[in-house]
């Protein structure tokens, strides 16, 4: 029989009793594995989490964070965070691109405007009025650069 420093006797003989049975556990934060699968690298559970809660132009700017395109991202991306959804385990996998397209079609129905961000002072063209470009054009803008886009069809998205 061992003696701690605070008088209890510490009996340490089968495994998981004695000592051991008063360890706490280590908790060990991890991105839940839709995040890992998807294409935007979106935060998925956070803009979620808002979502459930009512919270839709939270969940709107938090999507903004990486996605500039929820609502079409929401109905064009074939999902493959829901193949990934550990809510699977429970009951069914979590409807994440239909509530992405929800998120951003109240955006665009409610008018939510972007807030804007300090001149950052230098000018950037982006060639190409695709997907990518305008992404990337989002992104400066946020940062406060001012962005020109070209594009050498009539319409931007590509494919056209």
């Amino acid at each position: 029989m061992l003696k701690r420093a605070d008088a209890t006797r510490v009996h340490a003989t089968a495994a998981g009793t004695g000592a051991i049975r008063r360890r706490l556990p280590r908790w060990i934060d991890h991105l839940p594995p839709c995040n890992a699968a998807c294409p935007a690298g979106e935060n998925i559970q956070a803009w979620l989490e808002h979502a459930r809660a009512g919270r839709w132009r939270q969940a709107w700017q938090q999507i903004l964070d990486d996605n500039p395109f929820p609502a079409v991202h929401g109905r064009a991306c074939y999902h493959p965070c829901e193949s990934q959804c550990n809510r699977a385990e429970f009951d069914a996998t979590v409807g994440i691109h239909a509530v992405e397209r929800l998120v951003g079609d109240l955006a665009r129905n409610e008018k939510w405007e972007l807030r804007g961000a300090e001149s950052a002072g230098h000018r950037v063209l982006i060639v190409g009025a695709g997907p990518a470009g305008l992404s990337c054009a989002y992104h400066l803008a946020r940062l406060g650069h001012a962005v020109e886009v070209y594009e050498a069809t009539e319409e931007p998205g590509a494919l056209g």
